[in-house]
């Protein structure tokens, strides 16, 4: 069961590029993401409390104000940033842009600790070459800011999950995916509603692929993706779970080409090829810290809870 929770987590959530990309050409981005997780995580909470309840410790204030600070970092900068993204970018360019998750938590993490491993900088060698080659090759102004945008919400995902980490007392509470969905589905709304999306909403035009796409996202991507990835990430080394920062662009690229015909230039190839090497050498960098310090430990553990809700 834990190896086919891992499998399922390397191409639903791969795929989730793909959905982004079929829906946002027919819901405005932030309404549809923000309505994408408020609707999973509605669905989620009440199916826990009645599987789990009686066995879930008690939510504090702490606890909320995780909550709140994972919903914004990771869902409403992270996630809404994606989704406004994939508006111009293909799914392919944006979902290895979003690979570079590891390097930036390493960074963060080295910066906060003052100890970084000269493998982990070799890995960021490589890594941001190849991601500079590939926003460098967005032809319109549009799709470059979009890029660079992508690029810095990866590294809010990265920065979130390193305070997670750090701050959640009850990381491990399965109620905490669910109502980071609902805070940040409500924020994302009240933003994109504040910022006029609500003029450009037709749901009557919606067509068929737009429709099956947002579903996706609701039902593989939120609820059963990180269900998936919840069960994987307890009963399987960290190293093995971590292969998803790789596959997961690899699986978006493929189906970008192969269902929306997107192109796969020699710049996405190189520009991909390096960042996928770069998370590999970081992966790496990070299995070979000695187990004993904690403060490794902790990187061990931050590079593969930023899967965490990352879904995208």
């Amino acid at each position: 069961m834990s190896w086919v929770c891992l499998v399922v987590v390397w191409f639903v959530w791969g795929s989730t590029y793909l959905g982004i990309r079929v829906a946002v050409q027919a819901m405005p981005p932030l309404l549809m993401a923000g309505s994408r997780y408020l609707i999973a995580g509605v669905i989620l909470a009440p199916a826990i409390l009645a599987f789990r309840r009686g066995k879930l410790p008690p939510l504090g204030r702490e606890d909320f104000k995780s909550i709140l600070y994972s919903a914004i970092l990771l869902l409403v900068i992270g996630n809404g940033v994606v989704s406004y993204a994939e508006v111009q970018l293909t799914s392919g360019v944006t979902a290895i842009i979003v690979a570079t998750v590891p390097l930036w938590m390493l960074l963060i993490d080295g910066y906060l600790t003052r100890r970084i491993k000269p493998l982990a900088l070799l890995g960021v060698a490589v890594g941001l070459p190849g991601v500079v080659f590939l926003i460098g090759t967005q032809s319109s102004h549009g799709a470059l800011t979009r890029a660079l945008l992508v690029l810095c919400s990866s590294g809010a995902w990265a920065f979130g999950s390193v305070l997670a980490r750090r701050r959640d007392p009850n990381r491990l509470n399965p109620l905490y995916p669910a109502l980071e969905m609902v805070a940040g589905g409500v924020i994302m709304l009240v933003v994109g509603i504040l910022s006029g999306e609500l003029r450009t909403l037709h749901l009557a035009g919606m067509g068929t692929a737009a429709i099956a796409g947002y579903v996706w996202l609701i039902l593989a991507g939120s609820i059963v993706g990180y269900s998936a990835y919840g069960y994987a990430v307890r009963t399987l080394p960290s190293g093995v779970v971590a292969t998803y920062a790789y596959i997961n662009p690899v699986v978006a690229v493929a189906l970008g080409v192969l269902l929306l015909h997107e192109p796969l230039t020699s710049n996405v190839l190189i520009g991909g090829a390096a960042v996928i090497v770069s998370v590999i050498i970081t992966l790496l960098a990070n299995r070979a810290v000695e187990p004993t310090r904690e403060a490794s430990s902790a990187v061990r553990e931050q590079l593969v809870d930023s899967a965490a809700m990352r879904n995208p």
